[in-house]
């Protein structure tokens, strides 16, 4: 009996100890998956499609009327009243000279922004690296010659010193009876340490060349020279402040005038040749500035500019071929024309009946577009139907007319659109219930992320990456939505680049 207890006993111990480790790992789990999720979304190249779904029915044929969206002079209306037409034929047409010029000037505007854009991809060419190379050359060949002027007109100033103020050993002239005071002595010191700072400039200038293997000696000598200049420039101030001072009983005063305008036209000269020579030096910087702007990659900020730049220019011109297309009346359907409204030579008007024609394929769909949707849809867009009659299969067709006055129902306003079916099929009955999905407007090949990675608020509209580890707010420029849960982006992220789900905690 006790070795059965113990059997028990030993059971009982073992499944608590199960059922502990268990739970332990249940839990463990349990809390890693409640810790922070961060999914990362790839902005990928993909075609979007835009779609406006609707819900309409099936209605007998109708006369079908027919507006241009834009005025103008009708110049051609190729088909009679009575006869048979296919669907796209053209029935009447407007003059376009004025919408062709503005199409070429759109197109050119785009080719020049996508050759920049596509210019400051590729990085500047060998033959503008070496023209930029030789600009540096020969901004430091403009600055060694500009150091020479200066040094000659250094030289001059202080002969000019020598003849008129000073004596050999650089003391003040003992003729001009002035008062040893602070002044004159100022005087003396900055004779000679303009002496000894044209001596250097001298030496400094015979140590450099222009040749390729001296620029970084003759760059480093070009930053010293601007104090040793500045030396004779103090000396020729204070100079003539003394002058200035002299009442002499044996120099007249026309003597002392003399002097003055020596040292006045030694110092313009002087004045002049240190503007040309920090001119020459800014020249330097700015030749190897532009040097290194096409030597380095382009920015990011840069390309998104021009990219932008791009798709304005695209936008530009898609508003202009879409101007053109409205020019154009085209049969929406196969049918019989009833009538035609204005000859050759007149002036067509918007929104005013330019043709009528009635349907042969018997049927069509009727169907009220709300006005937050009704600016998307335009007449020709494919159209995908699904009816409820006929549950499993898909049938094509195109919108073909837009009424331009609204209808309101229950305080809801929306406007009526026909859609008319691609191909007749004998089942298709009035009254059928059709489910629609108007494609809007498609592009092919763009930059997508999907909805849920972006953040739209009252203070913009971003995306969030890691940065350090740390989530970060970049602005973004979208384009058009999907059906499909994709966003078109026209900046701001790059292809390939991952960025947060907006739907999940981050921190």
């Amino acid at each position: 009996m006790k070795k059965i207890l113990g059997i028990l006993k030993a059971k009982m111990w073992l499944t608590l100890g199960v059922l502990i480790i268990v739970g332990g790992g249940v839990t463990y789990f349990a809390l890693r998956s409640s810790g922070p999720q961060r999914q990362l979304l790839k902005a990928e190249i993909r075609d979007v499609v835009q779609v406006v779904t609707v819900t309409g029915s099936v209605k007998a044929a109708s006369t079908i009327d027919l507006e241009f969206l834009t005025s103008g002079r009708v110049v051609s209306r190729p088909r009679a009243v009575g006869k048979e037409v296919r669907r796209g034929e053209v029935l009447m047409a407007l003059d376009t000279r004025d919408t062709d010029i503005q199409i070429a000037k759109a197109k050119a505007a785009l080719e020049g922004s996508q050759a920049k854009l596509d210019q400051l991809k590729a990085g500047a060419t060998p033959e503008t690296i070496r023209q930029l190379q030789n600009a540096v050359s020969a901004s430091l060949a403009g600055a060694l010659l500009a150091l020479d002027t200066a040094i000659t007109k250094a030289d001059k100033a202080l002969v000019t010193l020598r003849a008129d103020v000073f004596l050999q050993n650089n003391a003040v002239r003992a003729d001009f009876f002035l008062s040893p005071d602070s002044t004159v002595a100022n005087a003396e010191k900055q004779k000679v340490a303009a002496e000894a700072a044209v001596l250097e400039l001298h030496e400094l200038r015979n140590g450099v060349t222009v040749d390729p293997a001296d620029q970084a000696q003759l760059e480093k000598v070009l930053k010293r020279v601007p104090t040793l200049f500045d030396s004779v420039r103090v000396v020729l101030v204070t100079s003539s402040d003394l002058l200035r001072r002299v009442i002499s009983p044996v120099i007249p005063q026309s003597t002392i005038n003399t002097y003055l305008t020596d040292i006045a036209t030694v110092r313009s000269e002087f004045d002049t040749s240190m503007i040309s020579l920090a001119n020459a030096i800014s020249a330097i910087q700015s030749a190897k500035d532009a040097l290194r702007v096409k030597q380095e990659p382009p920015r990011q900020d840069d390309l998104d500019i021009l990219a932008a730049g791009v798709n304005s220019a695209e936008a530009d011109l898609a508003l202009w071929e879409k101007q053109k297309s409205d020019t154009v009346l085209v049969a929406p359907v196969d049918g019989v024309l009833t009538d035609l409204k204005y000859e050759i030579g007149e002036i067509a008007r918007v929104n005013a009946i330019a043709a009528s024609m009635i349907s042969s394929g018997g049927v069509e769909i009727e169907v009220n577009v709300p006005e937050v949707d009704i600016a998307k849809v335009a007449v020709g867009n494919p159209v995908a139907i699904t009816l409820d009659a006929l549950p499993g299969e898909k049938f094509f067709g195109k919108v073909i007319h837009i009424d331009p006055a609204e209808t309101v129902v229950d305080g809801v306003t929306s406007y009526k659109v026909k859609i008319s079916f691609d191909a007749r099929d004998p089942r298709i009955k009035t009254g059928t219930t059709a489910n629609l999905d108007i494609e809007t407007l498609h592009r092919s090949r763009v930059l997508t992320l999907p909805q849920f990675a972006v953040v739209e608020s009252d203070s913009g509209t971003f995306v969030r990456k890691l940065v350090n580890g740390q989530a970060t707010e970049i602005p973004v420029s979208l384009g058009i939505r999907s059906s499909d849960g994709y966003v078109e982006v026209l900046s701001g992220v790059n292809e390939g680049e991952e960025v947060l789900n907006a739907g999940l905690k981050t921190n």
